[in-house]
């Protein structure tokens, strides 16, 4: 859950300090993709319990 606070706070400081979001873009482009695969982990481990739960 760490990587989707990461990627809100490097919302809010590219909006705060707009001139120095070249310096730490490419750190929030790592993160997005942090939380990206976390929510897709997340999902799936959702799916199965479901689908387990359920008696699939």
């Amino acid at each position: 859950m760490t990587a989707i606070g990461e990627t809100e706070e490097y919302q809010r400081l590219a909006k705060e300090f707009p001139f120095i979001q070249p310096l730490f873009d490419a750190d929030y482009r790592e993160a997005r993709e942090k939380s990206s695969k976390l929510l897709g982990q997340l999902k799936a481990i959702q799916t199965v319990i479901m689908q387990h739960s359920q008696g699939t």
